[in-house]
């Protein structure tokens, strides 16, 4: 459909997925359970900081999607098309 005749587009409906962590529901005892079996000396020795990091961060991120979960939100809005 045109907007005032001008052969400009009118508005559009869109949809926006947001996820956020869901920290209520958590399950922290998992999360402590599996940061504590990753053997970090062992795993960490002999690696500079840079790749220490980046390890520490990858398993920690691991044991965050088991035991966190997540709630997902759908926003919808109306694109006047300006935008």
């Amino acid at each position: 459909m045109n907007l005032y005749g001008l052969g400009l587009p009118g508005p559009q409906l869109g949809v926006s997925t947001t996820t956020t962590m869901d920290f209520q529901r958590a399950d922290f005892g998992l999360f402590r359970m599996l940061v504590e079996r990753v053997p970090w000396e062992r795993v960490l020795k002999g690696k500079v900081v840079q790749q220490g990091w980046t390890f520490f961060k990858e398993e920690v991120f691991k044991a965050q999607e088991q035991a966190v979960s997540v709630c997902r939100k759908m926003n919808w809005w109306e694109d006047d098309g300006t935008g």
